[in-house]
């Protein structure tokens, strides 16, 4: 029998993978149950790329993100029954190829925000 150790079960190490979900890859819960998801990828963090995806119980929510040569590329995915706040970062709303059917909310500093239903987005932004 193998020796357990005790420091596995301490919740500080869930805190980390928190942290890449919500903060790095920008995947996060809108309200319980997941039937709204906001995607901020936080690009402070001085990551080239990120990508993660989690099972609800409305069906996969993905967000993945990458800055090449100036461009933001943002993709996500919404489950049926769900809708998405997207953040894509970006200056101001003139510097963000928004996908076809994505409605503009609002700007916020670094970023303008889109609310999209259920499927596979992707939007392209001038860093």
């Amino acid at each position: 029998m193998a020796a357990r150790l005790p420091f596995r079960d301490h919740y500080f190490l869930g805190t980390v993978v928190q942290w890449l979900y919500e903060n790095v890859a920008g995947l996060r819960p809108g309200d319980a149950g997941y039937r709204t998801v906001t995607v901020r990828p936080d690009g402070r963090t001085g990551v080239d790329w990120a990508r993660a995806s989690v099972r609800t119980v409305r069906g996969q929510a993905a967000a993945a993100s990458s800055v090449v040569d100036g461009t933001t590329r943002l993709s996500v995915g919404v489950p049926v029954g769900a809708t998405a706040e997207v953040h894509v970062p970006a200056a101001h709303r003139s510097a963000v190829a928004p996908p076809a059917g994505a409605k503009w909310v609002r700007s916020e500093p670094g970023f303008v925000v889109y609310a999209v239903p259920h499927g596979s987005w992707e939007s392209v932004a001038r860093v």
